[in-house]
C-alpha cells in the first residue's frame, strides 16, 4: 500500500502547525481580535468608564501591532510619542521587536540576551531534527510503497527506487525482472508499468499527497527559520530601544 512521509509524524506536523498558529495569534493578541470584531459590529460597553478603559487597552494593542512595541500604559504611549518627536530615541522597526516583553520597565543587561539566543538555538536544533526525521528515506515526486513485511520502496512515474540497495528500476529493467525478484519491487513496478487507469490514479494520488506533505514540512521549516532570524535580529534592536526608552523615562521623572 502507499503511505506518505507524514504517516508516522502526522501528530507532530499538526502540533507544530498549531503551535505556529497560536504564536501568530499571541503576537496579535486574542483580545485585539475580539475588540476589532466588536468595533466592526459597533458593540460597546454601556458604562462610559469601562468604554474609556477598553479604548486605552485597544490603543496599547494597536501600538504593539503597528510599531512592534509593547508598552505598559497609556502614559507610556505619551512618553514614547514625546521621545520619538524630540529625537531622543529612534523609531523602532515595527516587526523586528519581540512583542512579548514590555519596553521600559527595567534596564536590560547583556546577560538578558542569553536566554533569547538559547531559545533560538533550541529552535535551530528542532528544525534540523524535525526535517531530518520526517523526510528520512523519502524523495520528492515519489510515493512510498510498503507491504506487510515492513519493506519500503519509492515509486514515481519513471522509476522504482529501493532505499536499501539504492538501486533504480526504470521501465525496461522492471519488464526484465525475474519471478525470483523481491515481491515488493515487482508490485511497485506493476504500478509504474500498468495501463490500468485505477492503479495509475492511485499512484498519482499518492505522489501528489507526498509532494504536498513535503511542502508542508518545508513551510514549517521556513516559518521557524524566520522566527529564528527574527530573534537574532530583533533582540539587539529591542535591547537598544528598551534601554534608551528606560533612560528617557528615568530622566523625565527626575526633578
Amino acid at each position: 500500500m502507499f503511505t506518505s512521509l507524514t504517516s508516522n509524524f502526522d501528530f507532530t506536523i499538526k502540533a507544530v502547525a498549531l503551535a505556529l498558529f497560536f504564536l501568530a495569534l499571541m503576537y496579535v493578541g486574542f483580545g485585539f481580535i475580539f475588540r476589532l470584531i466588536f468595533k466592526i459590529l459597533r458593540v460597546k460597553f454601556s458604562s462610559q468608564k469601562l468604554s474609556k478603559v477598553d479604548e486605552q487597552l485597544f490603543d496599547l494593542q494597536l501600538i504593539r501591532l503597528c510599531h512592534g512595541v509593547t508598552l505598559e500604559s497609556v502614559s507610556d504611549i505619551e512618553i514614547y510619542s514625546e521621545a520619538i518627536k524630540s529625537g531622543k530615541i529612534q523609531t523602532p522597526k515595527g516587526w523586528l521587536l519581540p512583542s512579548y516583553q514590555v519596553a521600559g520597565q527595567r534596564k536590560l543587561k547583556k546577560s538578558d540576551s542569553i536566554f533569547a539566543y538559547f531559545i533560538a538555538l533550541i529552535l535551530v536544533v528542532f528544525v534540523i531534527c524535525f526535517a531530518a526525521s520526517t523526510t528520512k528515506g523519502q524523495k520528492y515526486n515519489y510515493a512510498e510503497f510498503s507491504n506487510s513485511n515492513n519493506e519500503h520502496v519509492l515509486v514515481s512515474d519513471l522509476y522504482v527506487y529501493e532505499p536499501i540497495t539504492k538501486h533504480y528500476y526504470n521501465n525496461s529493467r522492471c519488464i526484465e525482472l525475474s519471478s525470483t525478484s523481491k515481491e515488493i519491487i515487482r508490485t511497485a513496478c506493476d504500478y509504474m508499468l500498468t495501463k490500468d487507469p485505477q492503479m495509475k490514479k492511485e499512484l498519482q494520488s499518492a505522489i501528489k499527497t507526498n509532494n504536498t506533505n513535503f511542502r508542508i514540512v518545508g513551510y514549517i521549516c521556513i516559518i521557524t527559520y524566520l522566527i529564528i532570524i527574527g530573534i537574532f535580529f530583533a533582540y539587539p534592536r529591542f535591547y537598544k530601544f528598551n534601554n534608551s526608552f528606560y533612560d528617557y523615562k528615568t530622566a523625565r521623572k527626575e526633578p
